[in-house]
């Protein structure tokens, strides 16, 4: 994935790294059966949702019951995430109240930070 940051996106990129770093240095990362850093990041980008989501009532949506339209709103908040700032677009997708679309979100989002951050070198990409 290559793409220019911009400027006002590294701090986060900083933040970010720094946090998954400590996480794997100090052992406080569940593997998942993947790279360490990977799988530190996806507890960060969780713990954000967590605090900024409450569970919402059960609904009965799927991954292939998103719409058009939620399928644009998903793919325009993940470019927020990771080219702007994860936070504003965790509190929208909040508003979202649809499982499924979060769940989504938070594959894609840690998937492509991921990227960037290895792609920006503030992680390392191990082989396994």
């Amino acid at each position: 994935m290559e793409t220019n940051l911009p400027e006002q996106f590294n701090p986060q990129l900083e933040a970010l790294g720094s946090e998954v770093n400590r996480r794997v240095e100090t052992g406080g990362v569940q593997k998942y059966g993947e790279e360490p850093h990977k799988a530190a990041l996806k507890e960060v980008v969780a713990d954000k949702m967590a605090q900024a989501i409450q569970p919402v009532g059960a609904q009965n949506v799927s991954d292939n019951s998103l719409t058009d339209e939620h399928q644009r709103i998903l793919d325009s908040l993940v470019k927020v995430a990771v080219q702007d700032d994860l936070d504003k677009a965790i509190g929208e997708i909040k508003k979202m109240e649809l499982p499924a679309l979060i769940d989504l979100f938070h594959d894609r989002v840690t998937t492509d930070l991921y990227d960037q951050l290895v792609q920006s070198q503030k992680l390392k990409k191990l082989d396994r």
